[in-house]
């Protein structure tokens, strides 16, 4: 799925890719989603419906928001991780800053006391699936049991429901947008990079940033995830002179939920 920010539109204030859809059943309990995801048929395990014929909220596609509060959301993906999520919550505590925080499932299992960190500081926690695969090559199956069973992981260690869901590399498919509206996730991507990030900063953008460490295709030698943890490491180097820049423009670095909340 393609998303094109030129055809995007405005819909209670929030800035919605054309992909933004009303999923096809009710909104389905996590644990029940996932009982059924062993069926050979997909369609059964994120189609049913429940009596009174009720529909799920849909999946908003969101990069940007539309919104008269000056706030730019900073969101973290791959996490929790031992060294950079610590570092991360230390830079937000000194700025009184707050983020999103997007965990894959099967790190916020081994490490539930990093989530804990996360929520007891005050930020918000999204999901990234169980274990950050590129689901434009997943199938249907493949993909249900990728976004429930991390959306299950990461709001178990967080202790609290999740309403969004940020797909790996940003690599959106029909089935994930299905699914996310079966969870009634948002599905948050980006405006920009740190990486890549412009002269000004617009009120509504939305940053990605990582403090962890994932590579595309899963196993690569130490040499190369040394590369990643480096380059994450950098990035949050400068975390600091971001933020300076952000309160020097008269705007506050937020989470995603805050924007969307916004007037």
């Amino acid at each position: 799925m393609v998303l094109d920010p030129s055809r995007r539109r405005l819909l209670g204030g929030v800035a919605l890719g054309t992909a933004a859809i009303a999923g096809s059943g009710a909104t389905a309990a996590a644990a029940s989603l996932l009982d059924q995801a062993s069926r050979s048929d997909t369609d059964n395990a994120i189609g049913d419906r429940v009596p009174g014929g009720r529909r799920p909220r849909g999946a908003h596609v969101v990069w940007s928001v539309a919104t008269s509060h000056r706030g730019v959301a900073l969101t973290f993906d791959d996490g929790p991780d031992p060294e950079l999520t610590p570092l991360v919550l230390s830079v937000l505590a000194a700025a009184d800053a707050h983020a999103t925080f997007f965990m894959v499932g099967e790190a916020a299992t081994r490490r539930p006391d990093l989530v804990g960190d996360v929520v007891a500081a005050g930020h918000e926690i999204g999901s990234h699936t169980w274990s950050h695969i590129d689901l434009a090559r997943a199938d249907r199956a493949t993909t249900t049991r990728q976004i429930v069973e991390g959306h299950r992981a990461v709001a178990a260690a967080a202790g609290r429901p999740l309403s969004l869901f940020r797909p790996p590399w940003g690599d959106l498919t029909g089935s994930a947008v299905r699914v996310a509206a079966e969870l009634a996730l948002d599905v948050v991507l980006w405006s920009h990079s740190a990486e890549h990030l412009p002269a000004a900063l617009v009120p509504g953008d939305v940053i990605l940033l990582h403090d962890g460490v994932r590579t595309r295709g899963g196993a690569f030698d130490a040499g190369h995830r040394g590369a990643v943890r480096a380059r994450h490491r950098d990035e949050i180097g400068r975390l600091p002179q971001l933020l300076r820049r952000l309160r020097d423009a008269d705007i506050e670095p937020t989470t995603v939920g805050a924007l969307l909340d916004a007037p």
